[in-house]
Formats: structure tokens, C-alpha cells, sequence
């Protein structure tokens, strides 16, 4: 089968470990860079706060609040989209994060879809207050009702096991009918399938193998089927591989990977897996820590790979 060349989005995690915390600023002009290329869409990472168990990443590693960052990127740039990839959504209430999503979706008139997940720190849903046992029920509960405030934002109504509320108003209401797309991450469990298809526009895969994630995606889509929802709609993403120079795999720490090679394997990747139609590139793979300098030739390479892969 062909691969639909013009129909694939490119995804690039913009990641804020290039930049130090004296030169945040920098990020803004490297996402207006960004928007003058082919590169789709933008995406952030998150942890909101790290403890001294968690070594990977580092506690100390940087990380700028997601949402304030894709607020600032919609108001400097013109065209390309923002995600989260992920946001640990249960972290934030409810109602707060619906309010918060509504209103960065008008800024961006539109211009952002949301990645969530629930994280592996147990530490950071400590520091919240909250039971790590119980996140993916968070999960799924946080996502639920801010969809019913995003559906009815003059009067919604929510009871679920954790979350409950009553005739709430959440004004504005968002830009897009009916909130912004939502991509679940994660691995391929009945529970998160079957938020998926309830709530989700898309699917973050995590693990186990891209040949596994062709058979779990067409299952997907069978389900959003039956569901009376449009296969045809739904965001899967793939990555293609990252490698140096000498063909192996990068170290956060060692030789960096070199992007015209991870195009060497992308119709591989899309031939084997036609579901695919999203391709997430993460800038760590690519350019060092603390090199913030590097980060505009990299994106001008991007998007010109993208470019001529798409002719």
C-alpha cells in the first residue's frame, strides 16, 4: 500500500532541557522558527514536580509548567499546532483543567489537541495529595468531566466514583465543539481502550513493539467502529527510530541521533503499519542538554526533511 505522504502529521517534543533557566525565552523564538516550517504541531512534556527517589529523569531536571508554555507558543506563532505529549491530567482538578484547556483553546483559535496520561512517579501524586494506586481511575474520571463541561458549559452535571458536580458553568466554554482532541497514552490494556473509544480522539502507543501496535491500532479502530464513532478520525502515532550516525541507538548523554537517518526508516515504518498517521520526533534524541544554541538548526533540518518527504 502507497503511504499517504501529504496526510501524515509531524510532531516535534521541543524539549526545555536545551534551554537554561536564564534563557527560557529562547524557546519562544525557536517555536516562531518552527512555525515557518513544515513541522505540524509542537509538544511538551511534563512532570510537575520531581522527588529525590525519582532518578529518571534527574529530580533537578528542568521543567517549565506544559500548559503556560503552549499558551505562550499559540501568542507567537501563526500556524503550527501545540500538545501536550504528555500532561499527567489527574494532577490538575477538574474543573480547573477544563477552564484552563477552554481557554488556551481560544487563544490558539483552535490551534491545540491535548496528550494525557497518569505518570510513573508515585512521589509526585504524593506531593498532591492523592492515591497512586488509584490514577488511572483518575484518569479517566478527570478526562470524562471535563469533556461534560466542555459539552455543556452552562449547567453541566458529574457524578462518578471520585469527581462530582452540579449544574457548573464553565465560561467560556472551548473554541472547538466540544473540547479540544484528546490522545490517551500508554500501553494497550482493555481499561485504556475502552476510555479511548469513550472519550479520546487518539492514542499515544507506549510499548511493548511497532508490530504489536499495528494489530492493537486496527482493534482500536474496529472498537471506535462500534462504537458509531469515525475510525478515520482517530490520531495514531508512531516513532521512527532514532539513530547516530554509526547506526546505533543515542544515550541522553553520548552521541546524539542524526534526523536524516530516522527518514531513511520512516516509509519502512508507515508500510508496516498503515494506521499510523502521526509521527512524533523528540528534539532529546537529537540535540544535547544545555545546547539551546543547536536547537534552530535542527528544526530548519526538520522541516525541510518533512518538506521533501512530502514533495
Amino acid at each position: 500500500m502507497a503511504v499517504d505522504r501529504k496526510g501524515v502529521r509531524f510532531l516535534l517534543n521541543l524539549s526545555p532541557v536545551h534551554y537554561d533557566r536564564d534563557g527560557y525565552r529562547a524557546i519562544l523564538d525557536d517555536m516562531r522558527r518552527a512555525d515557518q516550517t513544515a513541522i505540524d504541531e509542537i509538544t511538551f512534556s511534563e512532570h510537575v514536580v520531581m522527588t529525590g527517589r525519582d532518578q529518571i529523569p534527574p529530580p533537578d531536571s528542568e521543567w517549565p509548567e506544559t500548559l503556560a508554555l503552549i499558551a505562550a507558543g499559540v501568542s507567537v506563532t501563526e500556524r503550527i499546532h501545540f500538545s501536550t505529549g504528555i500532561m499527567i491530567a489527574p494532577l490538575r482538578p477538574a474543573p480547573l483543567l477544563a477552564k484552563q484547556i477552554a481557554t488556551i483553546d481560544h487563544l490558539a483559535e483552535g490551534r491545540v489537541n491535548f496528550g494525557v496520561g497518569a505518570s510513573y512517579s508515585e512521589g509526585e501524586y504524593q506531593a498532591f495529595q492523592l492515591d497512586f494506586a488509584d490514577r488511572g481511575r483518575l484518569l479517566t474520571e478527570t478526562i470524562a468531566a471535563c469533556r461534560e463541561m466542555w459539552t455543556n458549559p452552562k449547567g453541566a452535571t458529574f457524578h462518578g466514583e471520585v469527581i462530582h458536580f452540579d449544574d457548573v458553568y464553565l465560561v467560556p466554554g472551548p473554541y472547538q465543539v466540544g473540547g479540544p482532541p484528546i490522545l490517551f497514552a500508554g500501553k494497550w490494556t482493555p481499561r485504556n481502550l475502552k476510555r479511548i473509544v469513550a472519550y479520546g480522539d487518539g492514542w499515544l502507543p507506549a510499548g511493548p513493539s511497532e508490530d504489536a501496535f499495528k494489530t492493537e491500532m486496527g482493534e482500536l479502530k474496529e472498537a471506535f467502529a462500534a462504537a458509531g464513532r469515525d475510525p478515520g478520525a482517530l490520531r495514531l502515532q508512531g516513532m521512527p527510530p532514532a539513530l547516530t550516525a554509526d547506526g546505533e541507538r543515542p544515550q541522553f548523554h553520548g552521541a546524539k541521533a542524526v534526523i536524516a537517518k530516522s527518514f531513511e526508516a520512516l516509509d519502512d515504518l508507515l508500510e508496516n503499519n498503515p494506521h499510523i498517521n502521526q509521527i512524533g520526533i523528540g528534539s532529546r534524541f537529537f540535540v544535547n542538554d544545555d545546547h539551546a544554541e543547536d536547537v534552530p538548526a535542527f528544526i530548519d533540518e526538520l522541516g525541510a526533511l518533512i518538506a521533501d518527504w512530502r514533495g
